[in-house]
């Protein structure tokens, strides 16, 4: 998980500064039995506006998108929120950790590590969104109009390393956000609850669906429903063979659907799984590919594989409806739109929900180094972007008709999930 990660490159920034301490005060360590070391202090975020290389953008546009609305994402340590229009930046804040190492006189020290943003969701004028880093988790609120901070709280909202990918997305409904595992309250951020369960043995949450009262969340191994009101754990699902979870739940009705990886031991051990939204017990299953995500409309569920394949299944009873071949594996769900469905892997793509049959493709400089973010379609523009393989990013604006482009901007670090507001 990536709270390891963060505690693994602490330790590596703490012998570096050691390595650097030890060059600078040579003399004095020769002397003492016990040297110098660099500690870190302190703990916390830090948010400020972005400056420098963070605001350098590059943007073609084409044409410009008839709409006011604003386009809200990380980047990163960064949070972003630009013209839906034409890809202009409306305002940036940065997170960083307001630790600091403790280095002997004379010594080069190394900056503390960044906080990560997770993805934003944007309710009432309010941007929610978490950062987090090394021993900071927190939950912060900000006016959607110029990023100004309303309040913060400490959560342990943590981005998490899962196989599904970074979310860490907060849920809000009626007056409550809902963040790793605590309700607050939108006015002000005081706690309303915390889930108590066992974080040692089922890993970090991250909180996908609030249906009828109801909190659905992943966890690496599990899937968990949770009381709204007050965090009580109603029940709690594993996957057959404890394979790992592959990608965020989607709830339907009275149905909760999940897949899972495979593992090297048991390489054709994935499957897909619709559980009861009551109590989690079984309904059906279906063999496929490793699982990544999913998409509900017109009782189909669209069901994305790194197989290479998406699924068309239906919702009562998983029989197969088609399937698509894309060239390569396929890491996030298809958004959606009437009959036409918005999915992302070598280029961007439109498909038709009826038969899977191709509308139309944009390969968007596409690699084998280069992956894509999900689709955000909106107002009949597709909104996505790519990320290379030293995390750099362009963000599209497409015409969901036809796939033809509006606009571009680069000089975006690694872009989370878009939310249009």
């Amino acid at each position: 998980m990536r709270r390891l990660y963060f505690a693994l490159a602490l330790l590596c920034l703490l012998l570096l500064a050691i390595s650097g301490c030890a060059a600078g005060a040579a003399t004095s360590q020769q002397e003492a039995s016990h040297p110098p070391t660099s500690q870190l202090q302190g703990q916390g975020a830090v948010v400020n506006k972005c400056q420098g290389r963070d605001l350098a953008t590059s943007a073609t546009i084409q044409s410009s998108v008839a709409t006011r609305q604003t386009l809200y994402f990380a980047g990163s340590s960064n949070l972003y929120a630009i013209s839906a229009s034409n890809g202009a930046l409306r305002w940036c804040n940065h997170v960083s950790l307001a630790q600091r190492f403790n280095c002997p006189m004379g010594a080069s020290c190394p900056a503390p590590p960044s906080a990560i943003f997770g993805i934003p969701t944007v309710v009432d004028g309010v941007v929610y969104v978490c950062a987090s880093g090394g021993a900071s988790d927190v939950t912060y609120a900000f006016n959607a109009s110029n990023g100004a901070l309303r309040w913060s709280a400490n959560t342990d909202c943590w981005i998490v390393d899962m196989p599904f990918g970074d979310n860490a997305a907060p849920i809000v409904s009626n007056g409550a956000v809902y963040s790793g595992t605590y309700a607050l309250r939108a006015r002000d951020g005081k706690k309303l609850w915390k889930v108590s369960y066992n974080v040692q043995q089922d890993g970090a949450f991250s909180l996908q669906a609030l249906v009828h009262g109801v909190i659905y969340a992943n966890t690496e191994d599990y899937i968990y429903a949770m009381n709204a009101s007050n965090g009580s754990i109603l029940w709690r699902f594993a996957p057959q063979n404890q394979m790992p979870i592959g990608g965020p739940l989607v709830v339907a009705a009275t149905t909760v659907y999940v897949g899972t990886l495979s593992s090297v031991g048991q390489p054709d051990a994935s499957m897909f799984y619709a559980l009861s939204a009551e109590n989690g017990a079984l309904r059906w299953q279906y063999h496929m590919g490793e699982y990544t995500g999913a998409a509900l409309a017109n009782n189909v569920i669209y069901v994305s594989s790194r197989g290479q394949y998406l699924y068309a299944l239906n919702l009562t009873n998983g029989a197969l409806y088609w399937r698509h071949r894309f060239n390569g594996p396929v890491y996030n769900a298809a958004s959606v739109v009437n009959t036409t469905l918005y999915l992302n892997g070598d280029g961007a793509y439109a498909l038709s929900a009826q038969n899977g049959a191709i509308l139309w493709h944009q390969l968007l400089g596409a690699s084998q180094s280069m992956s894509f973010i999900p689709s955000t379609v909106v107002d009949g523009v597709d909104y996505l972007a790519s990320i290379d393989g030293e995390g750099n990013s362009i963000l599209y604006a497409l015409n969901a008709a036809n796939g033809q482009q509006y606009w571009h901007v680069s000089g975006f670090p690694q872009v989370s999930t878009l939310t249009v507001a």
